[in-house]
């Protein structure tokens, strides 16, 4: 297993890759079924636990930029801030993608409650 360190000493260009293949997952376009939802879910814990993943890196990269700051290292600087930045934002779309299923899922239970009311299921 790849550790924090090892992972925040990556070239800028090659952890953005990483970033990327790591943390890009398929997302649903709907919930019209049961198994949908059921993977739909699975999905959201997943992404929960990757969102928890990326804020522990990204925690571990705001310590980074402080350091290379503080030790004058001009270029390692720069390229932390971009690290960070590439952390940051993909966080930041893990986050959105959680969020979209987690509307997606109460949108379809809310529908499910409404057939089960009016007869319809």
């Amino acid at each position: 297993m790849t550790t924090h360190q090892e992972i925040i000493s990556m070239p800028p260009r090659d952890l953005l890759n990483w970033l990327e293949k790591t943390f890009t997952v398929e997302l649903p376009d709907d919930i019209v079924t049961t198994d949908d939802l059921i993977a739909t879910k699975k999905l959201l814990l997943r992404l929960t636990r990757l969102y928890d993943y990326i804020m522990d890196l990204l925690n571990y990269a705001e310590l980074e930029v402080r350091e290379k700051k503080r030790n004058g290292e001009k270029c390692e600087y720069e390229d932390m801030i971009d690290k960070r930045k590439f952390i940051d934002n993909k966080a930041s779309a893990i986050k959105h993608d959680r969020e979209g299923l987690s509307r997606a899922i109460t949108v379809y239970t809310k529908y499910i409650d409404e057939l089960k009311c009016t007869g319809g299921l």
